[in-house]
């Protein structure tokens, strides 16, 4: 069974992506306008930002122990 939620999703999608390569394009070619939007843009999520690093850097310290676990007891070994 299909609902009319689908149609919505799928334009949804589509807009956001051509308004992405849009917007992608505007910037390689160096547009003023979208300087200014990336600015206030990087302004406004830059707390929201830096709030998730800081709550998250712990999560990825660990993931990033446990990958060096062997090498670390390797040199531990060592010493």
């Amino acid at each position: 069974m299909r609902y009319g939620g689908d149609n919505r999703s799928r334009l949804l999608l589509v807009t956001l992506i051509v308004t992405s390569l849009f917007l992608i394009t505007l910037d390689l070619r160096g547009v003023s306008v979208i300087t200014g939007l990336r600015s206030g843009a990087q302004s406004a999520i830059g707390p929201f930002q830096r709030a998730a690093s800081s709550a998250f850097s712990p999560i990825g310290n660990f993931f990033a122990d446990v990958s060096h676990l062997g090498r670390t007891r390797a040199q531990l070994k060592k010493t």
